[in-house]
C-alpha cells in the first residue's frame, strides 16, 4: 500500500511543472486575446456611429431597393460582422439564398469564438487547482519535518497558480459575455437588413 502512495505521489508532483507551464502559456495568449479585445472595442466604437447612419439610409423608403442594397455594400467600413457580410456578399447581392448562406457561417464563425472563450474559462481554474492542490503535499510533508522554507516555498507555488487560474478565468469570462452580446447585435442589424430588402421585397413581388 505504501508503494503505491508513494507512485502516485510522484505521479501527481511530477505534474507540477507541466501546470505551471501551461499556466504561464494560457495566461500569455489570454493577454494576447485582451489586446485584440481591445483593438475591437476601439474600432467598434469608431465606427458603430457610420453604421447608425448607414441603418438609415439602408432602411429609407424613398430610394429602391436596388439603391439600397447598394448602398451597403459599396461600403466594408462596418462593426465585426457586418463588415465580413458586406464584403463576402457584395459578390451575390442579388441572391437572397446565397446571402443567407454566408448569414449561416458567420453564425457558426460567433459561435466557435464564443466556444473556444467559454473553454478556457473553465480550464484556467481548473488549472489553477491543480497547481494548487499539487504543492500541498510537499507542503504538509515539509511541515511535518520541521522543513519551513519547503513549506512556505509550496504555500506561494500553490496560491500563484490559484490567481493566475482564477486571472484567466475571470478575463476569458469578461471577454466572451461582451463579445456574445456584439455577436448577437451584429447578427440582430444583419437580420434586418435582410428583413427591409429581400424578403419584404419578395413578399410585395409574390402578392
Amino acid at each position: 500500500m505504501d508503494f503505491l502512495i508513494k507512485i502516485l505521489y510522484l505521479l501527481t508532483s511530477s505534474l507540477l511543472i507541466p501546470v505551471i507551464v501551461a499556466l504561464f502559456v494560457l495566461l500569455g495568449w489570454v493577454l494576447f486575446e485582451v489586446g485584440g479585445f481591445i483593438s475591437e472595442w476601439y474600432s467598434r466604437k469608431n465606427l458603430m456611429k457610420g453604421w447608425k447612419q448607414q441603418l438609415s439610409k439602408i432602411g429609407d423608403r424613398k430610394l429602391s431597393v436596388a439603391e439600397r442594397r447598394k448602398c451597403f455594400f459599396d461600403k466594408t467600413t462596418y462593426p465585426g460582422l457586418i463588415a465580413l457580410f458586406a464584403k463576402q456578399g457584395n459578390s451575390v447581392k442579388e441572391y437572397a439564398d446565397q446571402l443567407d448562406r454566408i448569414i449561416g457561417e458567420l453564425e457558426i464563425k460567433s459561435r466557435e469564438n464564443c466556444s473556444k472563450m467559454n473553454l478556457w474559462i473553465r480550464i484556467g481554474p481548473m488549472l489553477g487547482l491543480m497547481g494548487t492542490l499539487i504543492p500541498m503535499g510537499p507542503a504538509l510533508k515539509g511541515l511535518s519535518s520541521g522543513n519551513m522554507e519547503e513549506m512556505v516555498t509550496n504555500l506561494v507555488v500553490a496560491f500563484s497558480t490559484t490567481v493566475t487560474g482564477l486571472l484567466i478565468g475571470a478575463l476569458c469570462s469578461v471577454m466572451s459575455v461582451i463579445r456574445r452580446h456584439w455577436y448577437v447585435r451584429d447578427l440582430a442589424d444583419i437580420e434586418h437588413f435582410m428583413e427591409l430588402n429581400y424578403i419584404e421585397v419578395d413578399h410585395e413581388e409574390t402578392a
